[in-house]
Order: structure tokens, then C-alpha cells, then sequence
């Protein structure tokens, strides 16, 4: 889904925001950890790092070989309009989506951090390449 917001484009606006990253290694070490080492219906928030969505983007572009490709942090109420726009549309087309847009645009202005240092000791899983994770996902998405 990130693919063609960046594809193709010279200049590509986010919101300043960003997300916990995890990658699939980390996901199967800590659902073993959480076996072995977490308690019974224990629930565990699990992160390998924190990225801000202009990182994640400009990794996308550096895959899709975009040198070019500017990604810049807009303002959340330059950017609403937009989010709104989508909604507006999608209710004409009778459709819905399953959070709505402007709400999205919410979520995607703030930091949805996790501290790995929480999880990490308990569930015993391990540091991975979140960076390297990302750029492989991309390439098998290309393909």
C-alpha cells in the first residue's frame, strides 16, 4: 500500500508522526519467549525500534532507486482537507473505510512508540536489522 504513494512521485507528503517497527524474526523469537518465559494470558507489546514515517518513506524511495524523490513532513491541517476529501468520496461510491480517513491522518501525526526495553528482557528476543527487513519486503513486493 506504500508502493504507489511513492512511486513514480518527486515529492511525497507525510505526516510527522511515526510507529513501532518489528520485523517477522523478532515476531516468532518473542512468541517463543512468550512461551517459554511470559505469563499465562500475559500480554506483551513487542518493538525492535521506532521510526518516523519520513524515515520509512525515504527507505522506500531509496529502494525504488528514486534519488530524486523528496519526502517532507507537511502540517497535520495542510494535510486534513485531503483525508477529509477521501471520505467524502468514498461516501458517494457508498463505501466506507475501516478507520476513517481524517481519523488516519490523526494517528498518522503522532508517535506510536513502543520501548523494546520493556519486552525485550522478558520475552528474551533478540536486536534484528529493522532497515534490512524493510528494504527485503520492498524488493519481494516489486517482484
Amino acid at each position: 500500500m506504500f508502493l504507489p504513494q511513492i512511486q513514480g512521485n518527486e515529492f511525497v507528503p507525510v505526516l510527522g508522526g511515526g510507529s513501532a517497527m518489528v520485523t517477522v524474526k523478532q515476531v516468532a523469537e518473542a512468541a517463543i519467549g512468550a512461551l517459554e518465559h511470559g505469563e499465562h494470558g500475559g500480554k506483551y507489546a513487542i518493538s525492535g525500534t521506532n521510526m518516523k514515517h519520513k524515515a520509512f518513506f525515504e527507505i522506500i524511495a531509496e529502494v525504488l532507486g528514486q534519488k530524486n524523490t523528496v519526502v517532507q513532513v507537511v502540517d497535520l491541517e495542510q494535510m486534513k482537507p485531503g483525508y477529509i476529501q477521501g471520505d467524502e468520496q468514498a461516501a458517494k461510491e457508498g463505501k466506507e473505510h475501516g478507520i476513517h480517513l481524517e481519523l488516519t491522518a490523526e494517528i498518522q501525526n503522532r508517535d506510536a512508540y513502543l520501548d523494546p526495553a520493556d519486552t525485550m528482557p522478558i520475552l528474551q528476543y533478540n536486536e534484528d536489522d529493522i532497515h534490512a527487513a524493510i528494504v527485503e519486503s520492498i524488493k519481494a513486493c516489486l517482484e
